[in-house]
């Protein structure tokens, strides 16, 4: 007659298969993460070799920002990411529309194509920070973007988002020790980082008042130094900040770069100022 299986067998099989469970729940995670920011890095990686190819193209960088078309440095991008056609429908949906001098003033002019699809390569599969529902039901959310521009490389250093482009052969610190590109949330304490608007929407190296994050003015807060992971109620607008355990970053000879959060906020913020004067070297 065949014995049955007893409640403490039972009981053994489940606590075996519990921590089985246990170890290869953290280990798949472990490895989707691995992918995520690989995933990530690519991305960056693609934005520093399309304004290599812009720079190359045109002379010069992307604009951090500019007032026709109304936009951020991802609209001049687009040629070089195979998206000729979208910027071209852009330019002549802008080249019909009035433009205001202010951020809010040229919202008429964003192309639907750019203002609601979603790039696959401004996402970055580990950040899980959410796009702000639409405001009116049954739109579709604006674009969001998980990187973010350093304005002290795109802009002029001095104050305010629509300057002149700067030149890649002006950061005279070096190429290898620049940060171009750095990772950022969608949505910071519920606002969202929408990837057509620059200066007031998605900050990295400038304020929400047009001025240097390391400006005199907010001391002792210095608004440069990435966040790591930060509570979506911790995080800050003005900020970079990084899913990751480290922060992904471009580095403007187009490669990528992970960077630790010991590093010590001085020599991050001498890696994000192109013609400071003092290159960074050594291990960082």
């Amino acid at each position: 007659m065949r014995k049955g299986i007893t409640l403490i067998e039972v009981l053994i099989a489940i606590a075996v298969l519990a921590i089985l469970l246990g170890l290869l729940v953290p280990a798949v995670a472990r490895v989707r993460e691995t992918a995520n920011k690989m995933a990530c890095a690519n991305n960056l990686r693609q934005l520093a070799l399309a304004s290599h190819a812009h720079s190359n193209a045109n002379g010069h960088l992307p604009a951090y920002a500019t007032t026709r078309p109304h936009g951020s440095w991802w609209i001049a991008l687009l040629p070089y990411v195979e998206d000729e056609n979208l910027y071209q429908e852009i330019m002549s949906h802008s080249a019909t529309k009035k433009v205001g001098t202010g951020h809010i003033g040229g919202l008429g002019v964003f192309h639907p194509g750019i203002r609601d699809a979603p790039f696959p390569l401004l996402q970055c599969p580990s950040d899980s920070s959410g796009y702000q529902p639409p405001v009116k039901p049954g739109a579709p959310p604006w674009t969001m973007t998980n990187y973010l521009a350093n304005w002290y490389v795109f802009g002029d250093g001095v104050e305010g988002c629509f300057n002149l482009p700067q030149k890649l052969e002006d950061v005279s610190d070096g190429l290898s020790s620049t940060v171009l590109f750095a990772e950022g949330y969608a949505q910071c304490q519920q606002v969202p980082r929408r990837a057509c608007l620059s200066c007031d929407l998605h900050n990295f190296g400038i304020t929400m008042q047009g001025l240097p994050s390391d400006d005199p003015v907010y001391l002792p807060v210095d608004y440069t130094m990435f966040q790591v992971r930060p509570l979506f109620n911790e995080c800050d607008g003005q900020r970079s900040q990084t899913p990751h355990a480290a922060m992904n970053v471009a580095m403007a000879d187009g490669s990528a770069r992970s960077i630790a959060p010991e590093i010590t906020p001085a020599t991050w913020k001498l890696l994000l100022k192109p013609n400071d004067g003092v290159p960074v070297s050594g291990d960082w």
